[in-house]
């Protein structure tokens, strides 16, 4: 039996955050997937501490540790934590990875690219036969957090706080984007794998919601501005409706001003202005200030390609009627698919991101499409076998897979399509208000001095 019942868990510092420093914070940002996990823990009798390395980078590290992976980028950092560890714990060190990305790694990633001593924390009852503790029947969509809020000390959340930050309000989509490596509808080997989106008990996730608002008015904030999680935030309008109608009973009770956004489908938005556009009314009185739209191209070829439920038509709709609301869109504009896009689709994508934003004051948001990312279909695929085995040998390209990224021969081997690419990327991100920040992949066969540069040219490029 495990003497202790204790586990550290770590927020990453970013990877773009300058080189760690006490007195230089890296990305602050509520670590809510961690917070989740933590709760879970806690409640099954687990004791728990959260280090944030984006403001405490200088920590005494435990032999028993949990690791929030935010992207394949951060499959690095696992390598990096196991050398600590064994350099200070020789072989007697466990580490628990989680975070959505790592649900996207098989058995085989696992042994390819960590020691035996790294755990799928995901599934959480593998840290709990660890601790020699009996399998708690826990529902992850009915646990609080507030006791793990209570963890945080008040000066780093009021840091979080005075930050934007992502409440958890739901995981799963309906839609099968190819590209899309989050918990979606999959078709695996032939077999069709439905996802619908689960929600949270509401009434928890009000109190939780509750707990924080008080929190901000002790620290004297008097705004919050909050991400909501869904991966589409109009696909279940029952569920959503319960939560906006909660959330204005609070702001009745609570002299504080909410500023919302989220990310959404086309296809929900235009079903729900057509069903039911008094809940579109009731958000917009609650704080949703903002929506993405994932518009991830502009022609049907591209559509049809990439599994998108949607039309160009649909897609100029739904930003045209948004701003209408009084609601800023955002034109998520995932492009620049291997085999499925030349230079004419992707000069209609940039110059819908153009149209949109001189039209409806639609902020572009661009991202580089990487077509192998652990979880997404192009990950299971065994044409891709070559190239997920340079992976493999260099942990550290994962970097390359970062969103915004500009595309590198690994994500995009055609000299003159990665070309046209980074061009059109580029010019999106140079559009009035535009919301990215593009990065450079870094070539680990230069010359060391070109990587600092590149290291140094990403540096405080966060992504929203």
């Amino acid at each position: 039996m495990k003497l202790t019942k204790k586990i550290q868990l770590i927020q990453p510092r970013h990877i773009y955050a300058p080189a760690s420093n006490e007195n230089i914070y890296g990305h602050i940002y509520l670590p809510t997937s961690l917070i989740t996990a933590a709760s879970i823990l806690k409640k099954g009798g687990i004791e728990v501490s959260i280090i944030d390395e984006n403001i405490t980078p200088d920590y005494e590290l435990s032999d028993i540790v949990g690791i929030n992976l935010l992207g394949a980028p951060y499959l690095a950092v696992v390598r990096e934590f196991e050398e600590r560890l064994q350099f200070k714990y020789n072989n007697n060190y466990t580490l628990f990875i989680g975070g959505q990305i790592v649900n996207g790694l098989t058995d085989i990633d696992f042994e390819n690219l960590f020691s035996k001593r790294t755990i799928n924390g995901n599934i959480f009852k593998n840290i709990f036969i660890f601790f020699d503790i009996p399998i708690p029947n826990i529902n992850l969509l009915e646990i609080s957090q507030i006791s793990t809020y209570e963890l945080i000390p008040d000066k780093h959340l009021r840091m979080y706080l005075k930050s934007e930050f992502s409440f958890y309000l739901s995981q799963g989509c309906k839609y099968s984007c190819t590209f899309c490596s989050a918990i979606r509808t999959k078709t695996i080997d032939g077999v069709k794998h439905l996802v619908k989106e689960e929600y949270r008990d509401i009434s928890i996730a009000i109190k939780d919601l509750e707990f924080i608002l008080e929190k901000a008015l002790f620290f004297k904030i008097n705004k919050l501005k909050i991400y909501l999680s869904n991966l589409d935030l109009f696909q279940s309008p029952k569920e959503l409706k319960e939560f906006a109608s909660k959330v204005d009973q609070l702001l009745s009770k609570y002299r504080i001003q909410i500023e919302f956004r989220g990310l959404a489908t086309v296809a929900s938005f235009l079903k729900l202005h057509n069903n039911n556009h008094k809940l579109i009314i009731l958000l917009k009185k609650i704080g949703l200030i903002r929506v993405g739209y994932g518009i991830d191209g502009a022609t049907a070829n591209v559509y049809k390609k990439t599994r998108k439920p949607q039309t160009a038509r649909m897609c100029l709709d739904a930003i045209r009627l948004t701003s209408e609301y009084s609601i800023t869109p955002e034109t998520l504009m995932v492009f620049g698919h291997n085999n499925k896009e030349d230079r004419d689709s992707l000069i209609k994508a940039f110059n819908f991101c153009k149209d949109m934003l001189l039209k409806y004051n639609s902020l572009p948001r661009p991202h580089i499409s990487k077509d192998i990312v652990p979880g997404n279909d192009g990950w299971n695929m065994k044409m891709n076998k070559n190239i997920i085995e340079q992976f493999y040998n260099d942990i550290r390209l994962f970097q390359h897979l970062d969103f915004t990224t500009l595309p590198s021969e690994i994500t995009h081997p055609d000299d003159d399509f990665r070309k046209i690419v980074s061009e059109y990327y580029i010019k999106i991100c140079e559009l009035p208000k535009s919301l990215t920040k593009y990065t450079k992949p870094v070539d680990y066969n230069l010359p060391i001095e070109e990587q600092i540069k590149i290291t140094k040219f990403n540096e405080n490029r966060y992504d929203l």
